[in-house]
């Protein structure tokens, strides 16, 4: 028997909510640990400090990473 993912959904769904705490449970073993997800790198001046939100215009002016 071959299940594909949508007929996991359509489980799930069915799903008394008395039952969910011990589907969640039986799935988990089943499952890799979530990826946190990583921002791209030309991202990475999210990392300014507080006041740059308010220097942005400084920021565009200035060429924003060229």
């Amino acid at each position: 028997m071959t299940v594909t993912r949508e007929d996991l959904h359509n489980m799930v769904e069915r799903i008394r909510p008395e039952e969910l705490d011990r589907a969640a449970e039986a799935l988990s073993t089943m499952t890799e640990p979530k990826r946190q997800r990583r921002l791209p790198r030309s991202l990475g001046m999210a990392r300014g400090g507080r006041d740059d939100s308010s220097r942005v215009d400084e920021t565009l002016a200035e060429g924003f990473g060229e």
